[in-house]
């Protein structure tokens, strides 16, 4: 089965009437891995379509930006929807119609745009330090090596094939972000002594923009560092009711974790 967990839209904040999109998609299809998937975007006037394609179609991603089709708008009546794609281009699952929550006046659709323009300055500029985010896939096919079809039960959290996730790839394709570390200390991240290091003892709070979306135990990599944390909690920053930034938990993995053998790309 394919599955979209999540698609949210939010208005770019550096491209005049376009729009930003960011989603999650799972497979418990063996034949048809996350990984092999594509995706199209589409957009209509009316729930019903017709239906127009915007932007390509993408694959290896979970996010597309800038999409600045003629009929979307900040007021309501637009709808978009998410199309997944087979290797060969068959439609194996799709979002429905899908809108952009509580209609904005144009004075709120400008406003909420200076905002994330600022929090995205701020990140880009002054505070933030590149990192990357992967997805822990949270449905997927089983793990061929540690999990345990007919009784269930936890994965095995050592298990190098799976990264302790109990799925097969374990994580999706990472997206690069802006990390903002400066947010202090909150409290113990309940490490064992036996893990050492400064910082393994501690909850950390990092800022980052609201997209690509990020949700609790996804693994963040400092880019600089390499050190990996695990997201424990995700709080959004609202203007009014529309997410402007979000503002995560971590806490370093163990020394011992297999999620530290994620791969950063060579583009980094």
């Amino acid at each position: 089965m394919i599955r979209i967990e999540e698609l949210k839209v939010f208005p770019s904040f550096n491209k005049s009437r376009a729009f930003d999109a960011t989603w999650r998609v799972s497979s418990t299809e063996v034949s048809l891995p996350t990984e092999l998937l594509s995706f199209r975007l589409d957009i209509a006037e009316r729930e019903s379509g017709p239906w127009f394609q915007v932007g390509e179609i993408l694959t290896a991603t979970s996010s597309a930006f800038g999409l600045a089709p003629e009929l979307w708008s900040n007021t309501p009546g637009r709808f978009l929807r998410l199309v997944v794609l087979s290797p060969t281009g068959t439609e194996v699952a799709n979002s429905g119609p899908f809108t952009h929550g509580p209609s904005m006046s144009k004075k709120d659709f400008l406003e909420y745009r200076d905002q994330l323009r600022r929090e995205n300055l701020a990140l880009e500029k002054m505070t933030g330090i590149a990192g990357w985010i992967f997805p822990r896939i949270s449905t997927g096919c089983p793990c061929p090596d540690c999990a345990d079809e007919l009784l269930g039960g936890a994965p095995d959290s050592s298990c190098p094939t799976c990264l302790g996730t109990g799925t097969k790839q374990g994580y999706l394709a990472p997206s690069k972000m802006m990390l903002d570390w400066s947010t202090q200390v909150v409290g113990s991240g309940n490490r064992t002594i036996t893990q050492q290091g400064p910082d393994e003892t501690e909850l950390k709070r990092i800022k980052v923009l609201p997209y690509p979306s990020v949700a609790a135990l996804d693994v963040v990599i400092d880019d600089a560092t390499r050190i990996a944390y695990e997201v424990r909690r995700v709080d959004p920053v609202v203007f009014k009711v529309w997410p402007v930034a979000s503002v995560l938990t971590v806490v370093v993995l163990s020394k011992k974790d297999p999620a530290n053998n994620l791969v950063i790309p060579q583009t980094a």
